[in-house]
């Protein structure tokens, strides 16, 4: 119990700080993009979302439960979870893109939708899951604060007109 105000306190600034910087990036990117970049870009996260549901099926909630029990091997789980979230991942990527290339005739909406899926891969190794469970709230933390980092750099760096847009997903990708 005494953990519990400073582990609050870690994962309240992390949230703050992570929504505030994902606010830089979305302000940048609507100012870059413009009204219609910016719905490409949101049917694309849209697409991400019901991608994510698809390929974790609940494996992170199962993962911090048998983690915070510690009664199980944390590296034989590790294993396990990210093999199951990194297999759904792939056919997600795949059926989901196959899927897209046949729906959507836009092809820079397709291919950012795409992108999107195929970012499902990198996210499926996160340990976020992990570092809850055995309550390395810290590392969780930090790890959130240098993603969105990451992901504002890669932005600002990357995107410069909407001819960019396509790259807007990469970033994603690179901050998770």
């Amino acid at each position: 119990m005494k953990r519990l105000p400073s582990e609050l306190a870690a994962l309240s600034l992390a949230e703050i700080g992570s929504k505030l910087l994902g606010l830089v990036a979305i302000t940048y990117l609507a100012r870059t993009l413009g009204p219609e970049g910016m719905g490409i870009i949101a049917l694309g996260t849209a697409i991400l979302m019901y991608g994510s549901i698809c390929a974790d099926l609940g494996l992170p909630i199962l993962g911090t439960r048998s983690a915070a029990v510690e009664k199980v091997s944390l590296g034989s789980l590790r294993i396990k979870i990210s093999l199951a979230r990194l297999l759904l991942s792939i056919s997600v990527a795949l059926l989901g893109g196959a899927l897209l290339w046949f729906i959507i005739s836009n092809t820079v909406s397709r291919d950012v939708a795409i992108l999107y899926l195929i970012g499902l891969i990198p996210a499926s190794l996160s340990l976020d899951w992990l570092f809850q469970g055995i309550r390395r709230i810290g590392t969780l933390a930090l790890a959130r604060i240098l993603g969105m980092t990451v992901y504002l750099v890669m932005v600002l760096a990357l995107v410069e007109s909407s001819g960019d847009m396509i790259l807007v997903p990469i970033a994603w990708g690179g901050g998770v």
